[in-house]
């Protein structure tokens, strides 16, 4: 069995690192899995990249020209393609018999060139950019459910046309003519979500998580870990880490920020910008900046009493999930998929939606309550045992194959 996984990076991006263990999780139970990217930044064999340079030159200026036209750049909003692209040519000539795709936002995507394949295609939904006209987080808004207009988003109206109709219409189009798809929800929120959407009424919708291995994200000893990075052994430490977590509203840092005034004592560690050292704290932090070594990420995890996570919105966190895995307590607010990792008071806390007030007392809570011996951290680690990679592998092997047969 072929399955070529299809994703914009193999590296940058939570999507990217889902889709990259996915595919290594394949290749060790013996599936013959290629990846195929826009950007490829690692060295991995069966890793392809898409385009040409020339061809990335040229995607790049029609991009730009169409999101300066039509959309508000603030990040929340990204079309279809609005011409034919390389992409299902590329795909075919690796002839899969299951095509599997993650995020290929920012115009990568055609539907209209999609008609014409009759290979299965599994479509996993890491935001909601699928079943909406084009936002990859709704944000409350309920327009996506009958079909999408007046949205917010965009920068352009005209009287001759609705663009957001348009895009909502290219999807159901789409969707409801062909049986050949099949949607994976990562988690049980954005199931919900996604069954109310019009573009899959006729859709099978299936709920897979991410995969996770457990040899990659060990539990070790705090003092360790701790000694390891030159961290103070004997202050509670508060871990945050997002891509951008410090310039992305969405990733919820000025709750944080704001939880933090209210308790004492306490240092934080942050990762995940790149811009090392813009972040700030009265009562002192460590800045990691960009992480790309494992075993680094690995260790601060272990190094911190907590790990908090204060995304507004959130479908299944990567970094939750490692936290758990690595027998780190989580703090986050009950929304999105968080509530599918986080068991409350149990392994973590989970906040009550927005509430500063909440998110401080569960930060204390978990440092009053959760202590980091290894007794305790493997207890927590077992919480994760079905997000195994060897567990979730067999799960999708036995949905392709389910797929093959029809």
């Amino acid at each position: 069995m072929r399955i070529l996984i299809v994703n914009k990076s193999d590296s940058e991006g939570g999507a990217a690192r889902a889709a990259m263990r996915l595919h290594k999780a394949l290749l060790k139970a013996g599936v013959d899995s290629k990846f195929l990217v826009w950007d490829k930044n690692s060295l991995e064999p069966e890793v392809h990249e898409i385009a040409k340079p020339l061809e990335k030159i040229f995607f790049k200026i029609m991009t730009k020209i169409s999101f300066a036209k039509f959309v508000r750049l603030n990040g929340n909003f990204s079309s279809p393609s609005w011409y034919k692209t390389i992409l299902s040519s590329r795909i075919r000539s690796f002839k899969p018999d299951i095509i599997h795709i993650h995020w290929l936002g920012s115009g990568l995507l055609s539907f209209a060139e999609f008609r014409s394949v009759e290979t299965p295609i599994f479509w996993t939904l890491h935001d909601e950019w699928l079943h909406t006209a084009g936002c990859h987080y709704s944000m409350g808004c309920e327009k996506y459910v009958e079909g999408c207009f007046e949205c917010p988003l965009l920068k352009q109206k005209f009287n001759f046309i609705s663009i957001e109709k348009l895009f909502y219409k290219r999807k159901i189009d789409f969707f409801n003519s062909k049986s050949n798809n099949t949607v994976v929800a990562l988690s049980s929120w954005i199931k919900s979500q996604a069954e109310r959407s019009k573009i899959f009424r006729d859709t099978k919708i299936i709920g897979l998580p991410n995969p996770i291995d457990f040899l990659e994200f060990t539990n070790i000893q705090l003092e360790s870990a701790r000694e390891i990075l030159q961290l103070p052994k004997l202050d509670q430490i508060v871990l945050f880490g997002a891509m951008n977590g410090d310039s992305d509203p969405r990733k919820g840092f000025i709750y944080l920020e704001k939880a933090l005034c209210k308790l004492n004592n306490i240092k934080i560690c942050v990762f995940g910008s790149g811009d090392k050292g813009k972040v700030s704290f009265g009562n002192g932090y460590y800045d990691f900046g960009l992480i790309t070594d494992q075993q680094l990420l690995n260790n601060l995890y272990n190094a911190a009493n907590v790990f908090v996570a204060p995304s507004l919105h959130e479908n299944l966190a990567n970094s939750i999930m490692e936290a758990l895995v690595c027998g780190t307590p989580v703090v986050a607010f009950d929304i999105g998929g968080n509530a599918d990792m986080i068991i409350h008071k149990v392994n973590g806390y989970l906040v009550k939606p927005y509430s500063t007030e909440d998110l401080a007392f569960g930060i204390n809570w978990c440092l009053t309550n959760v202590k980091n011996d290894l007794k305790t951290k493997e207890r927590i680690r077992k919480t994760m045992e079905t997000y195994k990679d060897n567990n979730i592998a067999s799960r999708y092997i036995e949905e392709y194959r389910l797929n093959l047969w029809k």
